[in-house]
């Protein structure tokens, strides 16, 4: 899949991809909005949670009607809303390129053979 992609379904069957972008010359998507049903995963009346370091997480509900969290990861975010089940996401991190691998394994052969 390269390019803009439009309303493609997921391994998930709960969930649609509704668009995303992969370029071609990356191994993996730059960023994905999509759409499905969850399970309800909050059961306290409120709820706050945060932490810190390379993976932030924010989250925070108001019951099992409404949640939301922001989350870093793969040097991006991830954004998600969730009202009575139905879920909406977004999500984009840094590509891989193939360059970049192509790179990174010309200079583990230069180190096998200085070593």
């Amino acid at each position: 899949m390269q390019g803009l992609s439009l309303f493609r379904l997921t391994s998930d069957r709960r969930t649609v991809n509704l668009a995303s972008w992969h370029s071609p010359h990356s191994l993996t998507w730059r960023w994905i909005l999509s759409a499905g049903f969850q399970r309800i995963v909050f059961a306290k009346p409120r709820g706050m949670w945060k932490t810190t370091g390379p993976h932030v997480y924010r989250c925070g509900s108001i019951g099992t009607v409404l949640s939301a969290f922001a989350m870093r990861h793969n040097n991006g975010w991830q954004f998600g809303l969730t009202v009575l089940g139905l879920a909406i996401s977004f999500s984009q991190q840094r590509p891989m390129w193939f360059r970049d691998l192509y790179y990174a394994e010309q200079n583990r052969r230069y180190e096998r053979r200085a070593a």
